[in-house]
């Protein structure tokens, strides 16, 4: 009987043993790469299967391409947690299992979400919605940190993160921080009951699209745009937008067009904004009659516009007169000679295929960026396209295809406010129509810029 027990026990031992280290009761770690699951999908399921307690799920050095789902479980907290290497080149979906007033946490940290080889690009990296697997009415996803994570994205479609959707499903107590983010179209788009950002960079065409979400909080957020910085409000329904509070920022837009400039308020939204020792560079653009702003020791950019604020709806205090992030004088004055400098960088070439009739309308970003720039006030570097003509020509320069840049006037225009930090980008895109081929070839064409400085 002894040596039978023994062998039992030993079975036992055999088909238990997983991939996981106990750290204390309920609490445990578990190892995704080498020497553990193959998969961040395999270790959710063993981690939101396994009792309550903390679940670590650790990510070992490596490139994931996979879609994660994670409903979340009122018993655990769960922490995703790369190390130095780990890549995630996939989707993540959280769905807060209906509990809009779940006490329980999930952390996101250390991971680096890049969707710039991928030849077709996710529309958000981590979206807080409904798995379809599901059977409560709404998400309710709550208790969201993303910490010391990169977003790298291959331009439009890509959203970084999405916190919540519509129909009245709200993400609750999304906070993100520690985080970069490089060529996406958006960094947060958000339907979110309690929005934290915080020490944020990020250089994308569009930074927060609010949406109906409340009790906003920005802090040391830097975010450049090539339109909307920040925009507030839905399209139709009615925005409650509690209260919104930017402090010790910096927005800015590069775009000329107002309704997607640096600050975008719908006329649904409802709002009280403070902006606090914060620098504001671009358009000012607002349709609502319920939003007041409240602004103290505020650098504006010196083009800055302010379209439909109506009385005392914009309120400004204690203006800076230089941003926040250089130097002030101090009480000795000092001169110096510093010489015009600046680097025109212009995508090399587009390549868009081959082409036959039976294609939509085809579209390809292009990028003009000023790098290394020192220009004087109230000045700017002008880069335009010179070529009478904008067509593709084939290798016998006969048959043409037109195609458009999709920048007006082929102007690409970078006035100092925005190369005050050395660096700006203007993203367009050219389009052509391959229904209006006439003839099969190789077609090229190359196009002429000039570039200016105007003082």
């Amino acid at each position: 009987m002894k040596k039978l027990l023994a062998t039992f026990l030993a079975a036992i031992m055999a088909v238990t043993w997983l991939p996981s280290t106990a750290i204390a009761e309920g609490d445990e770690t578990l190892i995704v790469g080498k020497e553990g699951y193959s998969t961040i999908q395999q270790a959710v399921n063993t981690a939101l299967g396994s009792g309550a307690g903390t679940k670590t799920i650790l990510i070992k050095a490596g490139t994931y391409d996979e879609t994660v789902e994670i409903l979340q479980d009122p018993n655990v907290d769960l922490v995703l947690q790369g190390e130095s290497g780990t890549v995630f080149t996939g989707k993540m979906i959280i769905d807060g299992g209906g509990n809009s007033k779940g006490t329980d946490k999930l952390d996101i940290r250390n991971i680096k979400f890049d969707q710039s080889g991928k030849s077709t690009p996710v529309d958000y990296i981590i979206n807080m919605t409904k798995l379809s697997k599901s059977e409560h009415t709404y998400s309710y996803t709550h208790n969201v940190t993303i910490e010391n994570c990169e977003f790298v994205g291959k331009g439009a479609p890509t959203f970084a993160i999405n916190a919540g959707t519509s129909d009245g499903n709200h993400a609750f107590n999304v906070v993100v921080r520690n985080c970069t983010f490089s060529n996406l179209d958006c960094v947060v788009q958000a339907r979110c009951t309690g929005l934290t950002l915080e020490n944020i960079t990020a250089n994308v065409r569009a930074g927060i699209n609010s949406l109906n979400s409340t009790n906003i909080t920005l802090k040391n957020v830097k975010i450049h745009a090539s339109e909307y910085g920040f925009r507030m409000g839905e399209t139709q329904y009615s925005s409650d937008c509690g209260q919104i509070l930017i402090e010790n920022s910096e927005l800015k837009s590069s775009s000329e067009n107002p309704e997607r400039g640096v600050l975008v308020i719908r006329k649904s939204a409802i709002a009280n904004i403070a902006i606090n020792s914060s620098d504001i560079v671009g358009h000012l653009y607002n349709t609502s009659d319920n939003i007041s702003i409240v602004t103290d020791d505020v650098y504006w950019g010196k083009n800055n516009t302010y379209t439909g604020f109506k009385g005392s709806q914009l309120i400004t205090n204690n203006d800076a007169e230089l941003p926040h992030w250089l130097p002030k004088a101090g009480s000795s004055e000092i001169s110096a000679s510093v010489d015009v400098a600046y680097t025109v960088v212009i995508t090399s070439s587009i390549n868009f295929g081959t082409l036959n009739r039976d294609m939509d309308r085809l579209s390809k970003d292009f990028t003009v960026s000023i790098e290394d720039a020192l220009v004087e006030d109230n000045s700017k570097v002008v880069v335009k396209v010179t070529n009478a003509e904008l067509a593709m020509r084939d290798s016998s320069g006969n048959q043409a295809l037109d195609f458009e840049l999709e920048q007006p006037g082929g102007i690409f225009e970078f006035p100092q406010e925005v190369l005050a930090d050395g660096e700006e980008s203007i993203t367009s895109a050219i389009t052509c129509n391959p229904a209006k081929l006439e003839a099969a070839g190789s077609y090229k064409c190359i196009v002429n810029f000039e570039i200016s400085y105007v003082k």
